[in-house]
């Protein structure tokens, strides 16, 4: 839960700006197991971004150090420049603020819900918060046990000014993937900071339905916005429903087929019965047929979906070769679900098909 009312001029570090009433609110109506008030770090002069610097060079062609935006061939030296790797990359924090990077001010027992630690860990994590050390998520930001600190703030003429400041520091056991990093309330007194926008931050005993999430942003009211961060979704309708229309059509287009060519092939089959071929031969053979035009549609009908798609997203992701920072490049997920359908099922069904209405016993004709 976050709260948009949060006033970043006030002094005091932590200013603990949740109601009683909200709190209670987010225990009565979520599984909750642990409650923590979490605040961004802020500078008490002014500065409105706290960020952890990497200890290694920085990337040059960087709009915050060119201080104006990158030209294409600064991008192009950019992209094969490995101290440029993740520049620009955005992450989202808490289910709901997006950033490059964000310095939290917590207290010593959140930080495992903060970092997602596990019981082995938080251990240790906690005993550096304790010992005044900043805590960073990944070891690029950790120069002889020092962390460096950078200071953002705007100038009257709206220019980007910027200090540094250095604290003992301690990484995670297990780095996280997104940049962070963590300190007490004083620790951040000590450096010049006080915390603001600060966050409510509950672990559940388990996942809450929407249900629940709708109930407790009812009772809150607007100015604090409830976001539960959920595990990625594995089902998707819109492909199942657009795979059971797919499934119906080529089946349709694989009767159609089956029967004119049961139909081409009806002299044959009595020629086959006149040399003395068994009833159930009409039955297999349409059966067969089904399978061979079936099997053959589905197959050259994925590969060529397939290659469309790949021709698609390797377009898409030229647009963004000279440019930088670039977006994620878009990648290729198949859609294993529909592909089985296509390539199995819908064969399967239409062999079944075939074999349970065609006639077993083979036409007599009679020829002057």
């Amino acid at each position: 839960m976050f709260n948009d009312d949060a006033d970043p001029d006030k002094g005091a570090v932590d200013p603990k700006p949740f109601p009683d009433d909200v709190v209670q609110a987010v225990r009565g109506t979520l599984p909750v197991a642990q409650v923590f008030q979490i605040g961004l770090a802020i500078c008490v002069d002014g500065c409105l971004l706290v960020q952890p610097r990497a200890a290694a060079e920085v990337c040059p062609y960087a709009a915050d150090i060119l201080e104006r935006p990158p030209t294409a061939d600064e991008q192009r030296a950019a992209r094969s420049d490995p101290r440029c790797d993740g520049v620009g990359h955005s992450y989202t924090y808490f289910a709901g603020i997006g950033a490059d990077s964000v310095t939290v001010v917590v207290d010593e027992s959140a930080a495992a819900a903060v970092a997602g630690l596990a019981p082995g860990d938080a251990a240790a994590v906690s005993g550096a918060l304790r010992a005044g050390q900043v805590v960073v998520s990944q070891p690029k930001y950790l120069n002889h046990d020092r962390v460096t600190l950078t200071l953002s703030s705007t100038d009257a003429d709206g220019r980007i000014q910027r200090r540094t400041k250095e604290a003992l520091g301690f990484v995670l056991p297990h780095p996280m993937a997104a940049p962070l990093a963590m300190m007490t309330e004083e620790t951040a007194r000590s450096l010049g900071l006080r915390s603001t926008l600060s966050i409510l931050l509950a672990t559940t005993t388990r996942m809450p339905t929407q249900a629940e999430q709708d109930r407790t942003q009812s009772l809150v009211g607007a100015p604090f916005p409830v976001a539960v961060e959920r595990p990625p979704s594995t089902g998707n309708t819109t492909l199942l429903i657009l795979a059971i229309i797919a499934a119906a059509i080529a089946l349709a287009a694989t009767a159609i087929a089956t029967a004119l060519a049961a139909a081409e092939g009806r002299a044959d089959l009595g020629t086959l019965a006149a040399v003395g071929a068994s009833p159930r031969m009409r039955r297999v053979l349409s059966l067969s047929q089904s399978g061979v035009i079936a099997g053959l549609g589905s197959l050259v009908g994925t590969l060529a979906g397939l290659g469309v798609a790949m021709a698609l997203l390797f377009a898409l992701n030229q647009r963004y070769e000279q440019i930088w920072p670039a977006p994620t490049p878009w990648s290729l997920s198949v859609p294993w679900t529909n592909v089985a359908v296509a390539l199995v099922v819908v064969p399967a069904v239409a062999m079944l098909g075939a074999g349970l209405l065609t006639r077993s016993r083979l036409p007599i004709e009679r020829r002057l």
